[in-house]
């Protein structure tokens, strides 16, 4: 189960910083930015938080 958090948080934070990059780049300014933020803060902290509870 902590394998396939760590997967999910790994692509939440790829995919969101993918995302973030191509809405900075393109310098427009649009709701999805704040999405991706989301996503990518909600990413950053799941992967927080298995390092907390999986070390002893």
């Amino acid at each position: 189960m902590g394998s396939v958090l760590l997967l999910f948080s790994v692509l939440c934070i790829a995919v969101g910083t993918w995302k973030l990059i191509g809405y900075l780049k393109e310098k427009k300014p649009d709701t999805n930015k704040y999405l991706w933020t989301a996503v990518t803060s909600a990413g950053v902290v799941l992967f927080l938080l298995l390092k907390i509870f999986s070390d002893p």
